[in-house]
């Protein structure tokens, strides 16, 4: 069984530090990182002599080699145990390591990075919340009703254009207007191949005495010729940029939401890596307190297993009912934890109704038969307090009861060895889970927005700009055409010019857009 232990503790060790893909990485994040690395190590752990006299030499490691010493004391410590006698072993140079540094420079040590990993981790979330936020301001607040306001100002300017071009038709004398409503419109039988050489100019001519029928009879200050003031266009170029604006709003708002709500899994996954970490020690404190050979190392022990028990008690109970941690001293995570139990179905689920088993590896599970069966498939809260129970009656029995055999220590071993540590990391990958969902959801959902960007942004181009843009060179082609039937008597560039100068600044000062009419041609 330590061998078992050392293993998965040696695997999860190297794994954090090193990575455990193709490419390792390192820790990113430079606070926890300096925990790990030797660059400048902090944790103090002693190194036992047995030399003669026996002495202790104090060291200084980061984490990494903090705990790469402490897995080969233990791996020492097991070929020791098959050739050395009790004494032997309680005397060695490993024993003591680990029996001196795990449960103080190695605890301590693992605490602090798990503290600074989790304060990367909620600054990373506010990093995130603040840009998302700052891209709310700047896109949905700032750049969007910018925009909105330029297309309208845009479409306004333009149609005003339209406006004047119109009225260098409408302000012509009436004389002219009369002589061209007069003018015959030429239809080509199509017959003749040089047909298509005139189709332009027949169009014109069309066109030309089309309107000029319907201006002939309109006294000189009347509007131009089938131009009507309307808002439709400016409802066609700038209602699209109010839709995504307020579509764009929704995203952020849902993002922010889901950023939000990462911040509950995060605060618990940190207090269920303390009540993991608390619980190891409690298995630790027992082994110990039931394996010494005097009543000074037994009563050592003792206090030890007590105040580790009501630390364990108390995390557990911050966990499942929520509230401030009230064990963490100097710690920079500090958030308030949400009560697991109120959380999730999911979580109720584990800790209070299942009747599984919740060993990672099913096939080693107590069966119907075991005497621990019923009390490892009643969820993890069943099995945290019957160990926490079992520990404060070990606490109670005198010494000479306090040996591997009690039946106290056993319900301990056989409950919390595997079920409860397992089933602890099974809640622990919950918490990580309902975390990485939310970030997950804010990808998909900026991922799905950039998308739909460039979707509707091709498509706004397509089928609202590019057809104004056509209909304005249709537009002026035609004006240009018909001004071209205009008599000769007429100065058709100073008369534009003329119209130009006097209705540019009176349709710039128009509060409403005008759109003219279709024109049919005549056939």
């Amino acid at each position: 069984m330590i061998t078992k232990h050392v293993d998965e503790m040696e695997e999860a060790h190297y794994d954090t530090f090193l990575g455990h893909e193709p490419g390792a990485r390192k820790l990113h994040d430079a606070s926890t990182y300096a925990v790990w690395s030797n660059d400048a190590p902090t944790f103090n752990s002693t190194l036992y002599m047995d030399t003669s006299p026996r002495s202790v030499q104090a060291i200084s490691y980061g984490l990494f080699q903090l705990g790469n010493s402490f897995i080969a004391a233990v791996r020492e410590m097991q070929y020791q145990m098959k050739v050395m006698s009790s004494a032997d072993i309680f005397r060695s140079r490993a024993y003591n390591f680990v029996t001196i540094n795990g449960p103080n420079a190695l605890f301590e040590a693992y605490q602090e990075a798990l503290d600074n990993l989790m304060e990367a981790t909620r600054l990373h979330i506010d990093g995130f919340n603040t840009a998302l936020v700052v891209l709310l301001v700047v896109e949905g607040c700032v750049l969007l009703p910018l925009l909105s306001w330029w297309m309208w100002a845009a479409v306004a300017a333009s149609e005003n254009l339209r406006l004047l071009r119109w009225c260098c038709l409408s302000t012509l004398p009436a004389p002219v207007r009369l002589s061209l409503a007069t003018r015959p419109a030429k239809v080509s039988d199509g017959d003749d191949d040089a047909s298509d050489v005139n189709d332009s100019s027949d169009n014109d001519d069309a066109e030309a005495a089309q309107l000029a029928q319907k201006s002939a009879a309109a006294p000189d200050s009347a509007s131009p010729v089938g131009v009507q003031p309307t808002y439709t266009r400016h409802a066609t170029f700038v209602g699209p940029l109010l839709l995504w604006m307020a579509a764009l709003v929704g995203v952020y708002a849902a993002s922010l939401a889901a950023i939000a709500a990462m911040r509950p899994p995060v605060g618990m996954l940190n207090t269920a890596m303390r009540v993991l970490y608390r619980l190891s020690r409690l298995r630790m404190a027992t082994m110990m307190a039931v394996t010494q050979q005097t009543d000074l190392l037994k009563d050592t022990w003792r206090r030890e297993l007590n105040s580790t028990a009501r630390d364990l008690e108390t995390d557990y109970n911050t966990l499942m009912y929520g509230g401030q941690p009230t064990t963490l001293e100097n710690a920079k995570f500090f958030d308030e934890v949400v009560a697991s139990t109120f959380y999730s179905r999911t979580l109720a689920d584990v800790f209070f109704e299942t009747v599984k088993c919740l060993r990672t590896d099913l096939s080693t599970c107590y069966d119907e038969a075991s005497e621990w069966y019923e009390a490892t498939h009643h969820g993890l809260d069943t099995m945290m307090r019957r160990v926490l129970d079992e520990a404060y009656l070990l606490l109670r029995d005198n010494n000479t009861v306090l040996t591997h055999e009690n039946p106290r220590a056993r319900a301990m071993y056989y409950i919390a060895d595997r079920d409860l540590y397992e089933g602890m990391h099974t809640s622990a990958e919950i918490y990580v889970e309902d975390a990485n969902a939310g970030a997950t959801f804010i990808v998909t959902l900026q991922l799905a927005m950039l998308v739909a960007v460039v979707l509707l942004a091709a498509a706004y181009v397509r089928f609202v700009m590019w057809p104004y843009l056509r209909l304005q060179d249709e537009e002026a082609d035609k004006v240009a055409g018909i001004l071209s039937h205009v008599p000769d008597e007429v100065d058709v560039v100073s008369h534009t010019k003329k119209q130009l100068r006097r209705g540019l600044p009176k349709a710039a000062a128009k509060k409403a857009a005008v759109a003219p009419a279709p024109l049919q041609a005549s056939t």
